[in-house]
C-alpha cells in the first residue's frame, strides 16, 4: 500500500494527514511539542491513537523507534554512505 502524507500549513503544531493511494484519509499524525528529539502520534480517523515514533537522541546517525502498544516494534535508522542516500 501506497501512503501520501500532506502538512497542514496553517496550524499551530506540526500535524499531518495520510492518505491511502486514492486519497482517501487513513491516518492522522500530530507532533509533540514539548518533547526532547521528535515525538509523533499516529491516529486512525476515529482519532484513537495507533502508535508512537520517537526519535533517539545521542545517535551519530538519525534512528526512531516505533512503539506500538508500550511496546517498541521496531525502529528507523539512516544507514551511512558516501556515494548515494540509503533508504
Amino acid at each position: 500500500m501506497r501512503l501520501l502524507i500532506k502538512q497542514r500549513v496553517f496550524s499551530w503544531t506540526d500535524s499531518y494527514d495520510v492518505y491511502d493511494e486514492n486519497e482517501n484519509p487513513k491516518y492522522f499524525v500530530k507532533a509533540e511539542f514539548f518533547s526532547l528529539g521528535h515525538q509523533l502520534h499516529v491516529y486512525d480517523r476515529n482519532n484513537h491513537e495507533l502508535g508512537v515514533i520517537r526519535q533517539r537522541l545521542l545517535t551519530f546517525l538519525p534512528a526512531f523507534e516505533i512503539e506500538i502498544g508500550g511496546r517498541v516494534r521496531g525502529e528507523i535508522r539512516k544507514q551511512f554512505s558516501f556515494f548515494q542516500a540509503q533508504i
